[in-house]
């Protein structure tokens, strides 16, 4: 009973890892360090791994498409040549612009659902501890009138203690893993949907104006994704702690027992179970919404200096 979210999450494992194609051996070794390596294939993981697999190739053709047409128009823009005049050499234009162009967005984005996969994981770990946190309160308050049935419950707090344990570990793993990756993955999207936005509401680059305001789409989207997970742990780690607290304010309760409830409260409070990008700020709706008034705020300056900009060489016009 103890472990038995985590032989749930052994058997959904699979389905991850063969969603994601590329960068699937690296979540591999991830989930061997977290304690959810993938042992055993099931039917249920080989529908889910179709779902995600679709998915995954659909955004990522788009994304290449975006990429390829904004970075050769801009670069056409800039220079006046196109990648195959690049050096004189066409091949050479072709793999360099393959390399800086393709592999980190794609790399950035197959690693953002390897973690969104495996906070989901950990979500339905979750879930399961907080029905059996609730089932836990009802069986103390339908039997605190009778002390001698309570060593039952005394055991079933110290197995969810231990589930507890085990899942905040797997989130602190996770938080080490991919710390820096989404702390560079929230700064990046919020630099693509600033500039994109910039860019799609000003005259600049109109003929791509559907093109940029799509990718900045993507970006908010991807975004919101990487988020809802991470909400939902933090939702159901509050859903526990209430469940929990409920149990404590039974009376009629032995005092073995109140004290083995209280040691599950404390531990709940020091192990809060929560994401992280390397410490700087918490993954949540609320970081979202703050991500969200950041991109209005430099949004708003953006569009102010280039009011500015662009009055300056019309004013001097009209004095000389």
């Amino acid at each position: 009973m103890a472990f038995m979210a985590s032989k749930q999450a052994r058997g959904a494992a699979p389905g991850i890892v063969h969603a994601l194609g590329p960068g699937a051996s690296t979540l591999f070794h991830l989930s061997r360090i977290i304690g959810m390596a993938p042992f055993k294939q099931t039917s249920t993981a080989v529908v889910r791994s179709r779902g995600w697999e679709v998915y995954s190739l659909i955004v990522c053709l788009f994304n290449i498409a975006v990429i390829n047409y904004m970075c050769s128009r801009i670069y056409k823009t800039m220079t006046g040549s196109f990648y195959s005049d690049m050096f004189g050499v066409s091949y050479i234009a072709k793999v360099f612009s393959l390399f800086s162009n393709y592999v980190p967005p794609l790399y950035i984005f197959t690693t953002d659902l390897q973690f969104g996969n495996l906070a989901l994981l950990v979500h339905r770990q979750l879930q399961d501890l907080s029905r059996a946190t609730r089932r836990l309160q009802k069986e103390a308050q339908a039997r605190a009138h009778d002390v001698a049935n309570l060593p039952g419950l005394r055991q079933s707090t110290r197995q969810l203690r231990a589930r507890q344990e085990c899942i905040y570990t797997s989130i602190s793993k996770l938080n080490s893993a991919f710390s820096l990756q989404l702390l560079l993955s929230v700064t990046l999207c919020l630099q693509e949907t600033t500039y994109g936005l910039f860019f799609a509401i000003t005259s600049q680059y109109s003929r791509w104006k559907p093109l940029i305001a799509a990718w900045a789409l993507v970006s908010v989207s991807k975004l919101a994704l990487l988020m809802t997970p991470c909400q939902w742990v933090e939702s159901e780690g509050s859903v526990i702690t209430n469940a929990v607290n409920n149990a404590l304010q039974i009376k009629n309760v032995a005092l073995a027992d109140r004290e083995e409830l209280e040691e599950f409260q404390t531990q709940l409070l020091h192990l809060q179970m929560r994401f992280s990008a390397a410490g700087v700020f918490p993954l949540d709706y609320s970081q979202l919404q703050k991500v969200i008034s950041t991109i209005t705020t430099y949004l708003v300056i953006l569009l102010q200096m280039q009011g500015r900009s662009s009055r300056t060489p019309a004013a001097a016009a009209a004095r000389t």
